[in-house]
Formats: C-alpha cells, sequence, structure tokens
C-alpha cells in the first residue's frame, strides 16, 4: 500500500514505525531501513517491556501492548518532524485496525487518521452493525452467544446465523466490549482504507 501512495505523488515520504514485542530476538529499537535514499523507511520500536503486561486474553493484551507504546510513538514522531525539517510537513497517520490507540497521538500532532482495515467491507460493516446497536440502541449483544437466530446485517446479502459469526463478538467475560470498542473508535478516523483490490489498485 506504501507503494501505492508514493507512486501516486512525488511529494510523499512514508515512515512505517513497526511495534515489536520485547520477547523478540529480532527486534531492535528505532533502525532506520538501510535505504536511506528511499521514500519508503521503517522503524522499529521496542522500548516497552511486554513481558509485564496482562494475559487474561490476547485482545487485552494487545490492546494494552500498542497502549503502552504511545510514547514511543510520540517520541519516534517528534524525531522524524526534526528531520526532515519545516520545509516538509506531517500529512497524517494510517494505522492498522487494532492500533486505535494511536489516533490520539495523531491528534496531539493535529493531523488525521486514517486506517487500514485488513478485512473486506462486509467485515467492517459487521463490526459497525453490532457496535451499533450496543451504543446506539443499547442492546445486549452477548445474548447472541451460541444463537442459531439468523441475523439480517447490511452488509451481508442474506442472512447469517449468529452462531457462525466470530465468537469474540458475543464474549461475556469482556471480549465483546474490547472487540467493540475498536469499532466505535473507527469512527473517530479521517477514513478507512478497506482491503479490496479492485479499490486499491484500479488504473482509472
Amino acid at each position: 500500500m506504501a507503494k501505492l501512495l508514493i507512486d501516486s505523488d512525488e511529494r510523499l515520504s512514508i515512515t512505517v514505525l513497526v511495534i515489536k514485542p520485547s520477547f523478540d530476538p529480532n527486534s531492535s529499537s528505532h533502525s532506520y531501513s538501510p535505504e536511506s535514499n528511499s521514500r519508503t523507511r521503517f522503524i522499529d520500536i521496542t522500548n516497552v517491556d511486554s513481558l509485564s503486561l496482562p494475559m487474561s486474553s490476547p485482545l487485552a493484551f494487545l490492546q494494552q501492548f500498542i497502549e503502552n507504546h504511545k510514547d514511543p510513538v510520540r517520541n519516534s514522531v517528534t524525531k522524524i518532524i526534526q528531520d526532515f525539517g519545516p520545509n516538509c510537513g506531517l500529512a497524517g497517520f494510517v494505522i492498522d485496525m487494532f492500533c486505535t490507540a494511536m489516533i490520539d497521538v495523531a491528534n496531539e500532532f493535529d493531523v488525521p487518521t486514517y486506517m487500514f482495515f485488513t478485512s473486506g467491507a462486509s467485515a467492517l460493516g459487521l463490526m459497525y452493525h453490532f457496535q451499533g446497536l450496543r451504543d446506539y440502541q443499547n442492546q445486549d449483544v452477548t445474548v447472541y452467544q451460541n444463537s442459531s437466530e439468523e441475523l439480517s446485517i447490511p452488509s451481508y446479502k442474506f442472512p447469517v446465523p449468529a452462531k457462525l459469526l466470530p465468537a469474540l463478538m458475543f464474549d461475556e467475560d469482556g471480549g465483546s466490549s474490547l472487540f467493540l470498542d475498536y469499532a466505535k473508535r473507527f469512527r473517530e478516523t479521517k477514513g478507512i482504507i478497506v482491503n479490496t483490490f479492485l479499490e486499491l489498485e484500479s488504473t482509472r
């Protein structure tokens, strides 16, 4: 995706911040890619002790893991701005779907956040649908756990049995809340880049 973006405008350059767990033996902190003249660069960020984070569930671990990297990301972006100088401005953040905590950091720099949603548009619609039921219609969506009821979802052509949907969405032990909180924060972004090859690679 980065290549497609920089090929579309010669004024653009992209720096990818790669957040790695501290127990990754191949990780290295703040390492620029060797292609110093390239308009696409990579920086590894490994400043936070991952082993001390809660292990109650994979999603809870991931949420806290990203939250704890706000300071390292903020520091890296500040350094990038300083390195490029006053003639180059920060255009915005493009985040992974599980990195919604970084919306707060982008807001501090007064730039928009865009999200790259790695699943398809129907999955995005699914998350929005159940997040809307929870937050706007005050429905307890966990009642659909293991249910055979067929649900009408706007982003799906046909009704879908609830038991075929991701179990995490209906988890009563906090998983549902965490999962749908991600969808809630998606709405704070400036735009969403959906993983659809027709849209990303159109020849126009």
